[in-house]
């Protein structure tokens, strides 16, 4: 179980019976240690809802470079089959895509949304 001090409740919300659980992974880039996934899967099952983990894109990172880029890259490769393994969807977009577009998709559907601070 996740302890108590690394959960903070940022509203009020109120269980709406949406979709499914998002987990939006930013800093966490892993799936071994990474107490925002794990209390996630705790919220999926608790609420018996699907969830997604997704993981934001940008091109200014400072200081980035092609090189730092193609090892994220591969990193997110091994995210992404562990959480296969674990039936769990992984989406990768560009943060210019959450902005333009996904705020559509996910409005109404997500259940409860789980992030890193």
């Amino acid at each position: 179980m996740i302890q108590e001090e690394r959960i903070k409740k940022l509203n009020n919300y109120i269980f709406q019976d949406n979709k499914y659980i998002l987990y939006w992974m930013q800093a966490s880039q892993r799936t071994i240690f990474n107490h925002a996934l794990e209390y996630s899967i705790y919220l999926a099952n608790k609420y018996d809802k699907p969830l997604i983990v997704y993981f934001g894109l940008s091109d200014i990172y400072p200081d980035a470079n092609l090189r730092h880029y193609n090892f994220m890259i591969q990193g997110l490769q091994e995210v992404e089959k562990s959480l296969k393994n674990r039936g769990i969807k992984f989406i990768i977009q560009s943060l210019a895509f959450l902005n333009k577009v996904g705020k559509k998709i996910f409005r109404n559907k997500v259940e409860m949304l789980v992030i890193e601070l």
